[in-house]
């Protein structure tokens, strides 16, 4: 196998661990779900008092029960 140089600076971006996708329990906060867009909550969810959670036209949300993952 061949030897392989370099010279120069390298930047590598990017996280050191693998993602995770997370939601919390309670919506605190108004959230929008924008048209074309699909989103996977972790339940059971709560929508938080004086909260607004829309879902546009044309986007789908599935809650999916956390004992079942």
């Amino acid at each position: 196998m061949p030897n392989i140089a370099s010279v120069g600076w390298v930047n590598i971006k990017g996280a050191t661990v693998p993602q995770t996708n997370h939601n919390a329990s309670t919506i605190a906060s108004d959230t929008t779900i924008p048209t074309g867009h699909y989103s996977l909550l972790y339940g059971p969810v709560t929508i938080g008092s004086d909260i607004e959670f829309k879902i546009k036209a044309d986007a789908q949300v599935k809650i999916k029960a956390f004992a079942d993952v």
